[in-house]
């Protein structure tokens, strides 16, 4: 089967050349200086604009932005979009390219994932419960994945690993690794160290797996749970609820940067916080408003490059790109392993110097 990018290309190309002028919008000004914070300790920044995701014409825009992923083997953003119920697809550079629907087979859609080879995975409402369904890489429905080791009705997000495992998180925090044929791979609770009090009351946010480590918001509990998705071992959580620069208010979603600079978007601090792959704070940086560059109760985020993230909110529907304040990466090598001793100094997974900071 061919890629997009080879079928239909004379419409990915006119699409790319209508938006050119349309859909990127300048980055804002610098609202403040990245050096300037570094060297006065400040640990607390506006963002950045780099660009807003735009759609070609004066008529169509992002209505209900609602999943968001980046497929970084093919350079390609998908945001899912339930105010029309489709798939909207950008290049890194925030240029429109692509777009289907699903109105055929879902209601709307909760989460989505992309695997290696470039199929797009879409959980959506239906009624006969949440659907996790199977897309060819130009929108055209494939199959649904069996859900047998699950309860459809139970499921609450989604997202696709790098090695093409689909990870399920349920309404009771029980995580379940599928195989792209449905196998079962793992399950574990991800509610195991939580009070049973905590239990019934707890909101998480948006998943993320990174070398495989499992990142789960739990956002009512102002921390962001961290588990080995293979073994479904609990390791240390990062962060800790509160109201000031390093604290977090209702973290909803989580990435990790090339870097290995963990990113948590807290929706209600209206900003991103940094942290070292130990945890330790490293900085954030955002802000309250209704312009770009600015956010209001944002709820979707992830990495798009090794030094921006993109960020999606339902108010003025807006998605947008943000660059990650360079104080933040001068900050981390002081966390990571240097020395040849055998002692995982910031816990993960490697001792001795490390690949990230050799």
């Amino acid at each position: 089967m061919v890629h997009r990018r080879g079928y239909q290309v004379g419409t990915r190309i006119s699409g790319i050349l209508l938006s050119a002028a349309l859909t990127l919008s300048p980055g804002s000004a610098t609202l403040a200086s990245n050096g300037d914070a570094h060297d006065d300790g400040v640990l607390s920044v506006p963002a950045e604009l780099v660009c807003a995701l735009r759609l070609p014409g004066m008529d169509d825009h992002i209505r209900r932005p609602s999943a968001l992923f980046v497929d970084h083997a093919h350079g390609e953003v998908f945001v899912g979009d339930s105010g029309m119920n489709r798939l909207l697809i950008f290049d890194r550079a925030g240029a429109y390219r692509y777009e289907f629907d699903f109105t055929d087979q879902v209601g709307s859609v909760l989460d989505l994932g992309v695997d290696s080879d470039g199929f797009v995975y879409v959980l959506g409402t239906s009624r006969e419960g949440p659907r996790v369904l199977r897309y060819d890489f130009d929108g055209i429905y494939l199959s649904d994945l069996p859900l047998d080791a699950v309860d459809p009705w139970q499921i609450e997000s989604m997202t696709v690993t790098g090695d093409d495992h689909i990870v399920l998180i349920d309404r009771l925090g029980i995580c379940v690794v599928l195989d792209r044929a449905g196998t079962v791979v793992s399950r574990f609770d991800t509610a195991v160290d939580l009070g049973n009090s905590d239990l019934p009351t707890v909101i998480r946010g948006k998943p993320r797996v990174h070398d495989g480590r499992l990142y789960l918001p739990a956002a009512s509990l102002g921390h962001v749970l961290v588990f080995d998705v293979a073994t479904g071992e609990a390791l240390p959580s990062i962060g800790f609820k509160g109201n000031t620069p390093g604290q977090f208010g209702f973290p909803v979603a989580v990435d990790v940067l090339p870097s290995g600079v963990i990113v948590v978007l807290d929706k209600m601090r209206f900003n991103i916080l940094c942290f070292s792959p130990s945890g330790r704070f490293l900085g954030e940086f955002g802000g309250k408003g209704f312009r770009d560059g600015w956010m209001y109760h944002p709820t979707l985020m992830a990495a798009v490059r090794e030094d921006q993230v993109i960020v999606g909110q339902i108010m003025d529907q807006r998605v947008q790109v943000l660059q990650v304040p360079e104080f933040v990466f001068e900050r981390l090598p002081r966390e990571l392993d240097t020395d040849d001793g055998s002692v995982d100094v910031d816990g993960d997974g490697s001792s001795g110097p490390d690949p990230r900071s050799p």
